[in-house]
């Protein structure tokens, strides 16, 4: 991926938590942690050999395993263009946390989500719901 694409993957993750109205220590830190361009990993605590959506998202999830579908999980899945017939079946689960990504696998399974552009557009949206959950639940 070219250095300017990354750049504006980075500014695209930073506006779609803008949006979302995270506190701004928040975005602070996630954006310490975010993929960066010539680095060999993450900033932050913890690096992987993998630097996908999926990993970052997993790595800002923490120890924690849940999948959530929330309202902006699904609205990530609509822009990111997943079916709407899948969608429509995934918002019967409105607010449901999956424990873990054997059970969330299998929910789309069941779902017939199975192309792998499918799977992982539903997969980021609903790491992004449990990132959500998680950050937000401290400020309940």
């Amino acid at each position: 991926m070219a250095k300017k694409e990354k750049s504006c993957e980075l500014v695209c993750w930073y506006q779609a938590i803008s949006i979302l109205m995270i506190p701004v220590l928040v975005i602070t830190e996630l954006i310490a942690i975010a993929p960066t361009s010539g680095t060999n990993g993450l900033r932050g605590s913890e690096t992987t050999p993998r630097k996908n959506r999926i990993n970052f998202l997993e790595l800002l999830r923490g120890e924690k395993t849940e999948y959530v579908l929330s309202s902006e999980a699904l609205s990530y899945m609509s822009t990111h263009r997943l079916p709407q017939h899948q969608l429509q079946n995934l918002s019967l689960w409105h607010n449901r946390v999956f424990k873990n990504k054997e059970e969330w696998l299998a929910a789309i399974g069941a779902l017939g989500i199975e192309k792998d552009f499918q799977v992982k557009t539903a997969t980021e949206g609903a790491l992004l719901g449990a990132v959500l959950a998680s950050t937000l639940s401290g400020y309940k």
